[in-house]
């Protein structure tokens, strides 16, 4: 391995030299065009396009030593939110003597993404990262609150509590009608979380959800012509995730159908060290930080969709054997309509009726006339 390939980052081996024989590029991208998460080889002309190529290589270039930046947050700081796998492809396309620190950039649960090159592949870029200071659990994962890289804007380093100022003037409710759209409406420090969390959910999902927008929110819901049977025609929602005006919010509607699986959320919450913030379905939280986003992962990836139908379907059935039970009735329909209603949706509550306050005579108003 020669010093070009890494010039401005290392200047020496730092494995086998037999190991790196192919060349930087082709054992960190296993000589092909993979992308970061996951993907498809594309055609190299299409990654090289001028305009995207460009600005995706200035923004992993803007991420300092120490440092690393996830797919999804580089794509939606170079203005392509939601396409993590194109920040992979332009990468893969790096030449050899590019001083774009490549090895910066790590999938959404802090972690190298698997590459065609093997365990060389992913062994470079961890002994580059660890020669700047980064450091890898034992589970081979960063920790992004401590590591990850939070870009400057003209008033300097975004805090917390300016995240949480900017959220407050955004609320949930947008009239975007793709994902995309909804995505490039967010401010740019609220686009970065919601990427980075749609990322996870998207690598996690299983087979079968559909993501769209619904209800103001992205969701991930049944297709209609996969389960049809819904009496306001909107598709079952099954996760959510959307930008609130106080907080963001991720909404687990097979939680609210199964007991265990929140208590299974309040111990991997505890075990991270994180407080979960979380009511029947919905779970709040105001930086990406509240979150143990492999936590987040395995959540939705724990209830498979004929899973999920076949709940529902209980639920219904339930309905439909209470109905000489008022109480049990009551009951089984507040979970139907919550898991039909999707994430977001408050029940209307009537107006509580003022009752007169009582003296021992009556109400107050007869006592005092009849003291007068």
């Amino acid at each position: 391995m020669t010093d070009v390939a890494f010039r401005g980052m290392v200047s020496e081996p730092l494995l086998d030299p037999a190991a790196l024989a192919g060349g930087v590029k082709s054992l960190a991208f296993g000589g092909c065009l993979s992308t970061g998460p996951v993907g498809d080889p594309l055609p190299l002309s299409r990654a090289r396009g001028t305009d995207t190529h460009q600005r995706i290589r200035g923004t992993v270039s803007r991420i300092p030593r120490g440092r690393v930046s996830t797919y999804g947050q580089i794509a939606g700081l170079a203005g392509f939110p939601g396409q993590p796998r194109l920040v992979g492809y332009v990468l893969s396309a790096l030449p050899e003597d590019s001083r774009v620190p490549w090895h910066r950039v790590v999938n959404a649960l802090g972690r190298v993404s698997p590459r065609s090159g093997g365990r060389e592949s992913h062994r470079l870029q961890q002994v580059l990262l660890e020669r700047e200071g980064v450091r890898f659990g034992l589970d081979g994962t960063i920790s992004l609150s401590r590591f990850r890289w939070t870009p400057r804007t003209e008033s300097g380093s975004l805090s917390a509590s300016e995240t949480d100022r900017i959220g407050r003037s955004h609320g949930m409710r947008s009239s975007a009608t793709t994902v995309e759209g909804y995505l490039r409406r967010l401010p740019e420090e609220r686009r970065i979380i919601v990427s980075a969390v749609r990322e996870v959910i998207r690598e996690n999902i299983p087979a079968g959800y559909r993501e769209a927008i619904n209800w103001g929110a992205i969701t991930w819901e049944v297709p209609l012509e996969r389960y049809p049977e819904i009496h306001n025609g909107q598709p079952l929602c099954y996760v959510g995730l959307a930008a609130q005006k106080n907080h963001f919010a991720i909404y687990l509607m097979g939680a609210h159908q199964d007991p265990e699986h929140v208590r299974w959320l309040k111990a991997e919450f505890q075990k991270a060290g994180k407080k979960l913030e979380m009511g029947k379905a919905c779970m709040r939280f105001r930086k990406l930080d509240d979150l143990p986003l492999g936590v987040i992962g395995k959540a939705v990836a724990r209830i498979r969709l004929k899973d999920f139908l076949a709940r529902y379907e209980e639920i219904r059935s339930k309905t439909k054997s209470r109905s000489g039970n008022p109480a049990a009735l009551k009951t089984a329909k507040a979970d139907n309509a919550r898991i039909k209603a999707g994430p977001g949706t408050k029940k209307t509550q009537k107006p509580a009726v003022k009752k007169p306050l009582l003296s021992a005579v009556g109400p107050l108003g007869a006592a005092k006339s009849s003291r007068a």
